[in-house]
């Protein structure tokens, strides 16, 4: 599946929903975020809201520019994955 895509301009918030809402989760689900080629979020300017189900990037830099996924994982072992490209215009 293609990654969705965002486009924003450098020096904006930036919020990257995890398309769960269609799922039938299983009770004790995890989510967790990453970013492709980075590795990492950018410390100090992320927050997870929404039981991890949203990730907000604060003051974007051209920096942050990649693909940043969500993953859900399930007790039963099922795991969904959901890629979102980023890409900044600006600086």
């Amino acid at each position: 599946m293609l990654p969705s895509r965002l486009v924003h301009l450098v020096g904006d918030t930036v919020v990257i929903e995890c398309p769960v809402e269609g799922l039938e989760l299983e009770p004790g689900y995890i989510i967790m975020w990453e970013r492709m080629a980075a590795g990492f979020l950018p410390l100090g300017r992320v927050q997870f809201v929404c039981g991890n189900r949203t990730l907000v990037l604060k003051d974007a830099e051209s920096t942050d520019v990649d693909t940043y996924s969500c993953i859900v994982l399930e007790p039963s072992g099922r795991t969904f994955r959901f890629d979102t490209l980023l890409t900044l215009f600006g600086e």
